[in-house]
């Protein structure tokens, strides 16, 4: 199973379970991996074509798992602040998240 339909299968089981700390973290890394395999749309004469139009290229193993890093330092990097504003709750909740994420990395 590839990591991002792992990752699917992983957010159909947190919806049913109604965790939501795991549900949005893998709802935000789903698109973020879905992002990157945006392509540009080719240009006609009439204009662009809609984007929706035009297949994704599907990511490699190390490309979603590139995808993932920057997602965690992200991250780690908003944790960071918040700790330096003394936001301790969204500064959980985004630990919470990093390591759901980092489970896919260590999970390979």
């Amino acid at each position: 199973m590839s990591l991002r339909d792992r990752m699917r299968s992983d957010l159909m089981t947190a919806m049913k379970t109604k965790d939501r700390t795991r549900t949005t973290v893998l709802r935000s890394a789903l698109a973020a991996i879905d992002n990157a395999g945006a392509v540009a749309g080719p240009t006609t004469s009439m204009g662009i074509i809609g984007y929706g139009d035009v297949a994704r290229r599907d990511l490699d193993h190390p490309q979603e798992l590139d995808v993932l890093e920057a997602e965690i330092l992200e991250r780690e990097t908003a944790f960071d602040a918040y700790l330096r504003i003394e936001q301790h709750d969204a500064a959980e909740t985004l630990r919470e998240e990093i390591d759901v994420l980092r489970s896919y990395l260590d999970g390979d």
